[in-house]
């Protein structure tokens, strides 16, 4: 499984950038008063075990099954079938097929129960969860705009002084509509594995 090249290059930038948002969004404050957005809207907030060093974790059920879980390093999507995690870091989706994560508050555990995906099976399934996940923050982004205004997101988006994405939400969106088209399998063998000897230069290494 393998990503284009630019799609890769554009999806990283804003992942990056996404994760640094929500966190503005946690410390957003209304008056002088800190009123946490993801609180606001619906998130639910786990932070590490006491005496344990950690990212605090919101979660969210969605209305159609899926689970979104948020990080400083990152964010997972799936639903009761599994799910990907995506690093702050590595734009790639990790897959698992199991989606208890409630209590991960560094990326170790979660790029220990993820992987790369390899089989027929893991890269249909991660691509499927990586497109909508994709999307999910473009309708974030259009619920903040609701919830805050867009100049709440303008404001937040010069702490970002590279930043040249004026609409975050339809910027998400289309990285949602190229997924399936930027998404590359590997020719698999009988037993559903991925062949390497199939690599070429349009090949591009997950890390």
């Amino acid at each position: 499984m393998t990503l284009g090249r630019d799609f890769k290059k554009r999806g990283a930038a804003l992942m990056h950038q996404q994760c640094g948002l929500w966190g503005y969004d946690v410390r957003r404050e209304v008056g002088g008063v800190r009123q946490n957005l993801l609180l606001e809207i619906g998130f639910e907030r786990t932070p590490p075990p006491q005496g344990v060093p950690g990212a605090t974790t919101y979660a969210r059920h969605e209305a159609d099954g899926s689970r979104v879980t948020l990080w400083g390093f990152g964010m997972h999507f799936g639903d009761e079938a599994g799910g990907i995690f995506l690093s702050r870091f590595a734009f790639w989706p990790r897959y698992s097929p199991l989606n208890e994560l409630a209590q991960a508050s560094s990326p170790q555990p979660l790029l220990e129960t993820h992987h790369v995906p390899k089989r027929a099976a893991e890269c249909l399934a991660a691509t499927q969860y990586f497109c909508r996940a994709l999307s999910w923050i473009g309708n974030y982004e259009r619920e903040v705009n609701a919830h805050c205004g867009v100049h709440y997101r303008a404001a937040a988006l010069q702490f970002w002084s590279k930043s040249e994405v004026a609409d975050l939400a339809n910027e998400w969106q289309a990285l949602a509509r190229e997924c399936p088209g930027e998404t590359h399998f590997w020719r698999f063998n009988k037993h559903g594995t991925a062949s390497c000897r199939l690599w070429n230069k349009r090949i591009f290494r997950p890390y």
